[in-house]
């Protein structure tokens, strides 16, 4: 994944040189997921599942607060997956009046028309990763089912069974 942020990082640098702007702040979400929900607690008790991205926050913040005077991104949908996230930044692009840029396309969500399409993207990459988890699901199942072990390696191995010494030769 890193080299990935890498390669997004030349790019959106490569895109601020041809338009003249200085990157002020990097907003790097990496390993975190633009489209899993968690259970959250309102402050009037009631619960929801919302992704929970603490830099797009900010960021958003901070291009409210006109901290930054725009955003540039790699992709929509490696902004955002959720529309709920894509309408807070579409509101804050209308009234704050700053570009929002994107380096794969000439998405202008503060235009008539940016907005409608930039929600029909969004739609299409919530379904992309919802198809994902899907048939994701369908194959540990069958793998489960077939007295298979996980054939991929998980983020923290954990052993199994009592501690041992190292054997001496």
């Amino acid at each position: 994944m890193e080299k990935g942020i890498t390669r997004q990082r030349e790019d959106i640098t490569e895109l601020a040189e041809r338009l003249d702007v200085d990157i002020g702040f990097w907003y790097e979400e990496n390993d975190v997921s633009a489209f899993k929900k968690k259970r959250i607690r309102l402050p009037n008790g009631r619960t929801v599942w919302r992704v929970i991205r603490p830099d797009f926050r900010e960021m958003l913040n901070d291009y409210e607060d006109g901290t930054i005077q725009g955003i540039i991104f790699y992709d929509l949908d490696r902004m955002t997956r959720q529309p709920r996230d894509l309408e807070d930044l579409i509101d804050l692009a209308e009234y704050c009046k700053r570009p929002v840029e994107t380096v794969t396309g000439n998405l202008d969500i503060r235009t008539s028309n940016g907005p409608t399409f930039a929600r029909m993207m969004v739609v299409m990459a919530n379904k992309a990763s919802e198809d994902t988890t899907r048939r994701v699901a369908r194959a540990r199942l069958q793998q489960a089912q077939e007295g298979q072990g996980r054939t991929f390696r998980s983020r923290r191995p954990f052993a199994t069974g009592a501690p041992t010494t190292p054997r001496l030769s």
